[in-house]
């Protein structure tokens, strides 16, 4: 449990640390690689998560007591903005109240598990998405709705489990069945 940075009352654990060293941020087993402004602002917004980090408090960890950057709120509010483009994956995101700050809000784990997938058809899916198969056949060979297709390679490649995205749908099959070109067997 760590401690308020305003209150000094205690924090629920997150499972999101910044390694500052190194300019990391982690959270559910990923590392993301952040510039050294990124990694300070990061850490500061962890060290108070779930809580909100006031826009005064964050300029003051960012850059001391003194004088600092003629437009540092404008320069923290890109920071962020680029922080919040290398965590769009990561189930975590930096939710703003305007005028007020910044939190980092953390989305639930998805319920989807690879488990439920037929590992047969999976190894055929792999095949049929190198081979370059139009979406719609893959569907059709596999008993699968396209959305269903759609949602095990969105899971194959956030989790890095595949080389292969899944095909686009761009009406190859009937326009090679119009003209009555010989067509590849997917079977």
């Amino acid at each position: 449990m760590g401690a308020c940075p305003t209150c000094g009352q205690a924090m629920p654990e997150t499972g999101l640390k910044v390694d500052l060293m190194h300019n990391v941020l982690l959270y559910r087993q990923q590392a993301i690689q952040l510039t050294p402004m990124e990694a300070e602002i990061a850490f500061v917004l962890a060290r108070a998560a779930p809580e909100l980090v006031p826009h005064e408090h964050m300029r003051a960890a960012v850059y001391g007591a003194g004088e600092g950057v003629k437009d540092e709120q404008r320069t923290i509010s890109v920071v962020i903005r680029r922080i919040r483009a290398r965590i769009a994956g990561a189930g975590l995101s930096i939710k703003s109240i305007r005028g007020v700050g910044w939190a980092f809000a953390f989305e639930p784990p998805k319920s989807f598990s690879y488990a439920k997938w037929d590992p047969g058809k999976v190894e055929r899916f792999h095949q049929f998405c190198k081979d370059g198969v139009p979406r719609e056949i893959i569907a059709q060979k596999l008993g699968w709705s396209v959305s269903q297709l759609k949602e095990l390679d969105k899971y194959l490649r956030r989790n890095q489990l595949s080389r292969y995205r899944l095909p686009y749908s761009s009406g190859m099959a009937r326009d090679v069945k119009a003209s009555g070109k010989q067509r590849r067997s997917y079977a």
